[in-house]
C-alpha cells in the first residue's frame, strides 16, 4: 500500500475536521502533529468525528474497511496508533500487509 496516499486520505480527514463548525482550533497537515493526549490538538468530540471520518475516507478512497475501535483491542495501543498522522500510516501499511 502506498504511503502517501495514506498520508493524502489522513490529511484529507484532518482538512475536513478543520473546515467543519466544531470550535477547534486549526490542525497543521503534518504527519507529527499531535492529534491525541495531552498536547493533542483534538478533544473527545473532534476525536470522535476525526475517527470516523478517517475510516470512511479510507472505504471510499482505497476500499479499506477498517474500524479503529475494534481493530485495537487495548486502549493505550488505540492512542498509541492514533497519535499522530505518521503512526495512524504506519498502521494502516501494517494491517494491509497481515490481511494480503
Amino acid at each position: 500500500m502506498n504511503e502517501e496516499k495514506i498520508i493524502e486520505i489522513i490529511y484529507k480527514s484532518i482538512s475536513e475536521l478543520n473546515n467543519n463548525e466544531l470550535e477547534i482550533k486549526k490542525i497543521p497537515l503534518n504527519r507529527d502533529v499531535i492529534l491525541i493526549g495531552s498536547k493533542g490538538c483534538l478533544d473527545s468530540m473532534a476525536f470522535a468525528v476525526f475517527i470516523s471520518t478517517l475510516e470512511r475516507y479510507f472505504f471510499e478512497e482505497i476500499n479499506l474497511k477498517i474500524d479503529f475501535l475494534d481493530s485495537i483491542d487495548n486502549p493505550e495501543e488505540l492512542f498509541r496508533v492514533l497519535e499522530s498522522p505518521q503512526k495512524i500510516a504506519e498502521f494502516i501499511i501494517k494491517i494491509s500487509k497481515t490481511s494480503s
